[in-house]
């Protein structure tokens, strides 16, 4: 898959994640032995390796909100990685209260799949994360 194609996989992906489409879209991206990482410092933080542990760290993360989304700012490839820019709008579920994060997200491919999601709370380390076996 070149470039473009592993760019649009990601968009579909965030795509998919918005409309809470597990099944049909992000089953169909995903690699079943994939992995995401949270970031270091993040609640929950680790691998989740597997199709179910990885839906189940998704279910988690948007039970915690009454509203969430995820807008991909700016996506560009790497060699063979895609980082992405994200900015993630919540409101809290019991307080109601509204929250804008910033992170990026570095993605890894296996054929025609996603088989990795890096995130990171800051730019810098997720570029370094992108070139580091380039």
């Amino acid at each position: 898959m070149d470039s473009a194609g592993r760019e649009e996989l990601v968009r579909r992906s965030i795509e998919a994640w918005n409309a809470d489409d597990w099944e049909e879209q992000l089953e169909a991206i995903w690699s079943p032995e994939g992995t995401i990482v949270s970031p270091e410092g993040w609640p929950e933080s680790g691998e989740f390796t597997g199709w179910p542990a990885m839906v189940e760290q998704w279910r988690r993360i948007k039970g915690s909100w009454a509203e969430e989304r995820v807008d991909a700012v700016n996506v560009e490839s790497i060699g063979e990685r895609v980082l992405v820019d994200l900015r993630w709008t919540m409101r809290g579920d019991a307080s109601g209260a509204p929250l804008e994060v910033d992170v990026a997200m570095v993605c890894e491919f296996e054929g025609e799949r996603l088989s990795r999601m890096t995130y990171f709370l800051d730019r810098d380390g997720a570029l370094e994360a992108a070139e580091a076996s380039e």
